[in-house]
């Protein structure tokens, strides 16, 4: 097979390699995208793609089945043995490269909208930032369920996708179009970001401020005093892998992404898409935002 690989010099590579065996409860599928991400040298990246069923031990999934998957180190290559409980059946009409990327990032924005303070028609929403891609589904996403979303887009590229949310461009404007309406029922903040101390200012009493993501550097720390001298607020640091590894989790949730992917609710913001020809000898710095290898 093809595959492609990081090399010790932070650049992509295309080798060849041995076809997978598969093991215990998974299929063959043959890859048709997956995430293009940096790893760690001498590794394949990527973890969610999708591909066609080529081989099913169980006789479970026809072949041609055209599936996606997540959670699976080492997508970016031209066969992938993908664990039976990570596969969910793509409806026709989605683009494979948006197939690919969308699992990922919706999965957790699924967990921020439905598995903490459900989100519904009335709902109140503070997302900070909607310019990355979790952020962005889950602006399209609350504002489909009903909600009255206020998006925080630093950059303003997130306004054209927007068109059921409140874009502001500065974190500090959201206190106050949350008061227009009696304050945030829960904040949506990234880990790290700017602006945490307005998204705790947005909320109504009894509120929740949910932090999401990976810091790239020491954040604030907030008090548990602070929280209840606010109006009794309560914080949640979701992980996405905690809510998809329970009995059921991935499927829901993966289902859940599909179907809002057909109807429209939701969309995948995709950059870069490249062949493995065209992804050779390229660096962290190309990798921006979501970027699909196609094969």
């Amino acid at each position: 097979m093809r595959a492609l690989i990081w090399g010790d010099n932070r650049a992509a590579g295309v080798v060849s390699r041995e076809d997978p065996r598969l093991g215990e409860n998974q299929v063959l599928v043959a890859v048709q995208a997956a995430e293009l991400a940096p790893t760690r040298p001498g590794a394949i990246p990527g973890t969610q793609g999708t591909g066609k069923i080529l081989h099913d031990p169980q006789g479970l999934l026809p072949e041609g089945t055209l599936v996606a998957w997540a959670g699976v180190p080492g997508s970016c290559a031209s066969l992938a043995c993908v664990p039976r409980d990570r596969i969910v059946a793509v409806p026709r009409g989605i683009p494979p490269e948006s197939a690919a990327l969308a699992l990922n990032p919706a999965m957790m924005a699924h967990v921020l909208l439905f598995s903490l303070r459900p989100v519904e028609a009335g709902s109140t929403v503070l997302i900070n930032p909607a310019d990355d891609p979790v952020g962005l589904i889950s602006s399209q996403w609350a504002g489909a369920l009903g909600a009255r979303v206020i998006a925080v887009s630093p950059s303003g590229e997130a306004s054209p996708h927007l068109d059921r949310a409140a874009v502001v461009r500065r974190a500090h404007v959201a206190p106050r179009r949350a008061a227009e309406v009696g304050g945030a029922d829960i904040a949506l903040h990234g880990t790290g970001k700017p602006g945490l101390d307005h998204a705790l200012s947005s909320l109504r009493a009894r509120g929740m401020l949910c932090v999401y993501g990976t810091p790239a550097q020491p954040i604030k720390r907030i008090s548990p005093l602070d929280l209840a001298a606010r109006g009794s607020l309560s914080l949640a640091c979701p992980v996405a892998e905690d809510y998809v590894r329970e009995p059921d989790g991935f499927r829901m949730r993966s289902q859940a992404v599909t179907q809002a992917l057909a109807e429209g609710h939701i969309t995948v913001p995709l950059g870069s898409v490249y062949s493995p020809e065209e992804a050779e000898g390229l660096g962290v710095e190309a990798l921006r935002g979501l970027v699909a290898l196609r094969f």
